[in-house]
């Protein structure tokens, strides 16, 4: 089913005229329940999650004085 809607979806985007398509895969169950499929897998979010990704990192005060000072330049019209 995947991959038929992945299919599916490629065939509407070539053919749309301006209007984006939306193709939907999900499994219904009575004992669960609805579940969503989906259609790519999310290659960059799996290893985001599996490196301990989503908090939030701290920057360096190199990093944070670098674009201080590169905002200070943009401002007053030097160029780098």
């Amino acid at each position: 089913m995947r991959r038929a809607a992945v299919h599916i979806n490629a065939q509407i985007a070539l053919l749309s005229d301006g209007i984006k398509p939306e193709v939907v895969c999900f499994s219904d169950d009575f004992f669960i329940g609805k579940e969503n499929i989906a259609l790519l897998k999310d290659t960059l979010g799996d290893a985001i999650r599996e490196y301990g990704g989503g908090e939030e990192t701290q920057i360096s005060d190199e990093m944070l004085q670098t674009v201080r000072d590169m905002q200070h330049d943009k401002n007053n019209g030097a160029k780098r």
